[in-house]
């Protein structure tokens, strides 16, 4: 019983419960489930039997398929395919990104880099932090300022920012304050990307500025 803990057989109702399952032959295939509705002989508290093999009206083997094919194909072609509801798909995918997320964020994470880049072109901006030794994405963090890292930072806990020994970003002042904070015994390390991009912008910078400058007049040439 999940009120007292005590158990029991004593039953209120069975009802059949009809469960999507995996095709066998390319045939539809339904479980007929027998639920029991048991009463707890300590309170009379009435409640519900479950099992571990079904997940709402589906059986967890189908869920994870569903999944599965949603890597390869859209959310819509996985709907033609086993003539499921949208919704229902892309809730068990949602939920599934989720726990995936959250696993990878628990591990240990030694080299983090953090970049931003927008969902449309200069809209929408999120913090994307990645792992360095796996390439791993851990999250998309909406916006791109100091709040949006702190906050991850923060959810994440100080011991897992203590495992971060290196730190990649750009040269953002945002990042660098947020990073100080929670991620100051890590070694901070600018990506070579922006570095070579502000090189090369400096150095077109001096030459336009040596082109716009005038020649040094020539002396004229000496007679004999």
């Amino acid at each position: 019983c999940p009120f007292c803990g005590a158990s029991t057989r004593t039953t209120h109702v069975r009802r059949r419960r009809r469960v999507r399952d995996l095709p066998v032959s390319g045939q539809l295939t339904r479980l007929v489930w027998i639920r029991h509705r048991f009463v707890s002989g300590n309170y009379d508290e009435r409640h519900l039997e479950t099992h571990v093999a079904f997940e709402g009206g589906l059986t967890r083997r189908l869920a994870r398929q569903l999944v599965t094919d949603a890597k390869d194909m859209s959310i819509r072609a996985v709907v033609r395919h086993h003539g499921l509801d949208w919704h229902l798909i892309q809730a068990l995918v949602t939920s599934w990104a989720a726990t995936i997320a959250e696993h990878r964020r628990s591990r240990r994470c030694r080299v983090l880099l953090v970049d931003e880049t927008s969902m449309r072109k200069r809209h929408r901006y999120v913090t994307v932090l990645q792992d360095g030794d796996t390439g791993q994405i851990l999250a998309m963090v909406a916006h791109r300022n100091a709040a949006a890292l702190l906050a991850f930072f923060i959810e994440q806990g100080p011991k897992w920012c203590r495992g971060v020994k290196v730190v990649v970003s750009d040269g953002s002042k945002s990042y660098r304050s947020a990073i100080e904070v929670h991620l100051g015994g890590a070694r901070h390390v600018l990506d070579r990307f922006h570095v070579v991009r502000w090189f090369t912008d400096a150095l077109t910078l001096v030459r336009r500025d040596l082109q716009r400058r005038e020649p040094a007049a020539s002396s004229p040439p000496s007679t004999p």
